[in-house]
C-alpha cells in the first residue's frame, strides 16, 4: 500500500469512494494468494505424502485440510489487506499527492 499511495490519492481526488479503491485493491492482491494457493497445493500434498511415508501411523491427506489452509491464508490476506486499503482510502488526497 506505501508504494500505491499516489494512486489512491489520485483516484480519491477523481471521485472514488472508499469502497471502490477497497475492492480494486484488494480483488488484485486476493486473486493472486488464490493462484498461490493452487501452485502450492500440489507440492504440498507430494511433500506430505513423502514425509509420512516414514511412519507407520499414517492420516489422511483429504482436499479438506488444503481448503481450510487456503481460506485461512485468504482470510488473514483480506484482513490485512482491508486495513491498509481503509487507512490509505481514509488519508486526506492533498498529504498524498503534496510529496511530488
Amino acid at each position: 500500500m506505501e508504494q500505491r499511495k499516489k494512486e489512491v490519492g489520485i483516484r480519491k481526488v477523481l471521485g472514488a469512494s472508499v469502497p471502490d479503491i477497497m475492492g480494486l485493491l484488494s480483488q488484485e492482491n486476493l486473486r493472486l494468494i488464490a493462484v498461490a494457493n493452487i501452485f502450492a497445493w500440489p507440492l504440498g500434498y507430494f511433500a506430505m505424502r513423502m514425509f509420512l511415508r516414514n511412519y507407520p501411523f499414517r492420516t489422511s491427506l483429504g482436499i479438506d485440510i488444503f481448503l481450510l489452509s487456503a481460506a485461512a491464508a485468504l482470510g488473514i490476506a483480506f484482513l490485512t489487506i482491508f486495513y491498509q486499503t481503509f487507512k490509505a482510502g481514509r488519508a486526506n488526497p492533498a498529504e498524498t499527492l503534496k510529496c511530488e
